[in-house]
C-alpha cells in the first residue's frame, strides 16, 4: 500500500478525539479509517460495565440488521472471537493470522454472515481489556480489495495508542456522567445509526 499523506493521518487521528471528546461522530472517523486501509467496512465496539454486558457497536460498511444480527448470533460463531480474548492489548492481527482460513471459509459465520455483507479479510485490534471494559476495533475489506499485507498491519499498529485514548474518553466520560444516563446514552452508539459506504 502507498503509505497515506501526513495530511490524512492527522485528519483521521483528529476525527478519532473529536469522536472520544463528543465532538465528532465514530461514523465519520470510522469512515475516514476505511478509506485510509482501503477497506468496504470498519467498526468500533465497545462494553462498560453499566451495560450489563452488552456490547455498543458502531459501524460503516454493514446495515443494522446485519449488525444485530452479528450480535445476536454469529459473533460467537466467528473464528477469530478466541483469539479476541487472548491476543495482546493494542497488537494488530488479521483474521489468517489467528483462524485458518480453510476454517474460516468453511464456517457458518464466512459463508451466512461475512461474505453476503462483502466481508472477506479482516484487521483487528483489541484497544481495551480491563475486567468489564472492553473495546476493539475492525477493518474489513471484500474480496476485491485483496488482502491486509505486513505495511497496514504496521499502521494500524501506529494508529493504535491514538484509538486506545480516545476509547478511553468516551468510556471515562460516560461514567462521570453515568448519573445522568447510561453508556449508550454518553457514547452515542444507542441508536446503532449505521451506514453503508458506497
Amino acid at each position: 500500500m502507498d503509505t497515506p499523506p501526513a495530511s490524512r493521518l492527522l485528519d483521521l487521528v483528529a476525527a478519532f478525539y473529536d469522536a472520544g471528546l463528543g465532538l465528532g461522530s465514530w461514523q465519520d472517523a470510522l469512515d475516514k479509517l476505511a478509506v485510509v486501509f482501503g477497506a468496504a467496512s470498519a467498526n468500533l465496539v465497545l462494553q462498560g460495565s453499566e451495560q450489563g454486558g452488552t456490547p455498543e457497536i458502531v459501524a460503516i460498511g454493514v446495515d443494522e440488521a446485519g449488525v444485530e444480527i452479528y450480535v445476536q448470533h454469529y459473533a460467537v460463531l466467528n473464528p477469530v472471537f478466541p483469539a479476541v480474548l487472548r491476543v495482546p492489548v493494542g497488537a494488530p492481527f488479521t483474521d489468517s493470522m489467528v483462524a485458518s482460513r480453510d476454517v474460516t471459509l468453511r464456517s457458518e459465520f464466512y459463508n451466512d454472515w461475512a461474505h453476503p455483507n462483502g466481508l472477506d479479510q479482516c484487521l483487528f485490534s483489541v484497544l481495551i481489556r480491563e475486567g468489564a471494559l472492553n473495546g476493539s476495533v475492525c477493518v474489513s475489506r471484500s474480496a476485491r480489495e485483496g488482502e491486509f499485507e505486513q505495511p497496514h498491519i504496521e499502521l494500524l499498529a501506529l494508529l493504535v495508542s491514538h484509538l486506545q485514548r480516545a476509547a478511553y474518553a468516551q468510556i471515562r466520560l460516560a461514567q462521570a456522567g453515568r448519573r445522568g444516563g447510561c453508556l449508550r446514552t454518553h457514547l452515542q452508539l444507542g441508536s446503532r445509526a449505521l451506514h453503508r459506504r458506497p
